[in-house]
Parts: C-alpha cells; sequence; structure tokens
C-alpha cells in the first residue's frame, strides 16, 4: 500500500479529501519532527577577544542561540555587559531564534554603550535585518566601525 502525505490531489475540478490513513501518517510525520526539535539542544559559546581598543569590550557569539540557551545567553552577555563599552560579534552565529533575539534586544535597550558586528553575508544577516536590530543598537559590518560608533568624536582643538 502506498500512502501519499502531502496536499490533496486534484482530481478533475474537484479536490479529494486525505483518508484517514494518510491524515495519520501525517499526524505520525509530525509527531517525529516535534520530537526529534524537542531533542536537539543548540549549542553556543562566548568569547571574549583581544582589542587594540583598550577601552571596548569585544565578545564574539559562536554556534546557535534559541530557547534553549536563551537564558544561559542573557546571563553570560550582561557579565560582559558591566563593562563600559561593549561590541557583539555575531559572524560565527549561524542560527538565531526569537527568543535569543529577545535578548539581544533586551540588551541593547538596557545598556547604552552596545554595539554588534554583522557582514552582510553572515547565515544570520537577513534575520537581523528584518526585525531591524540596527535600530535598537548600532550594526556594523566590520570591528572598527562597530567601535568607532560607541567611541565619542575626539574634541576639536
Amino acid at each position: 500500500m502506498i500512502i501519499a502525505v502531502g496536499r490533496p490531489r486534484e482530481l478533475g475540478s474537484q479536490t479529494r479529501e486525505p483518508t484517514v490513513t494518510e491524515s495519520r501518517a501525517r499526524q505520525t510525520i509530525a509527531d517525529r519532527f516535534r520530537l526529534h526539535m524537542l531533542r536537539r539542544v543548540a549549542t553556543f559559546d562566548v568569547e571574549q577577544t583581544e582589542s587594540e581598543h583598550t577601552d571596548v569590550t569585544v565578545v564574539a557569539l559562536v554556534g546557535e542561540l534559541d530557547l534553549t540557551v536563551a537564558s544561559e545567553l542573557t546571563e553570560r552577555l550582561e557579565e560582559h555587559a558591566q563593562f563600559p563599552a561593549l561590541v557583539i560579534d555575531l559572524n560565527r552565529v549561524h542560527f538565531i531564534d526569537s527568543a535569543a533575539l529577545h535578548c539581544l534586544f533586551r540588551l541593547a535597550r538596557d545598556h547604552d554603550s552596545l554595539a554588534f558586528v554583522l557582514e552582510p553575508t553572515s547565515p544570520i544577516a537577513t534575520t537581523l535585518a528584518i526585525v531591524e536590530l540596527g535600530r535598537a543598537a548600532p550594526l556594523r559590518a566590520t570591528l572598527d566601525e562597530a567601535v568607532s560608533a560607541l567611541t565619542p568624536p575626539a574634541p576639536a582643538a
């Protein structure tokens, strides 16, 4: 017996409703997918990087940022946010969901001296453009641009 999983087939001008067997097969596939997603746990790391700018702390986020790591992400970034100025490099993040985005937006709201680094070719660049993270804190393509966004201009002589 072949079970077709997908949309009902069109028969002429009529569409056929799925059979009970087809509906159960779809439900089983959906259940397996949900179970797979629950077992999947994102991994990430926060690396403090050396910078030639002594008054700015630079940290790089690495890995996947989602609901399973959002609370730990918040705690670890809050530790670094105690410094006068913070730049967060997002170039090595390859997945981000709404829970992690909420963490970044909250951090940007609570801290004035914060900037993000993200190259336009990064896997999450489109997502961050859609949610307009750059409106919450400076979002620059290079580390030097992000640091200069946080550094006040030198007084005129």
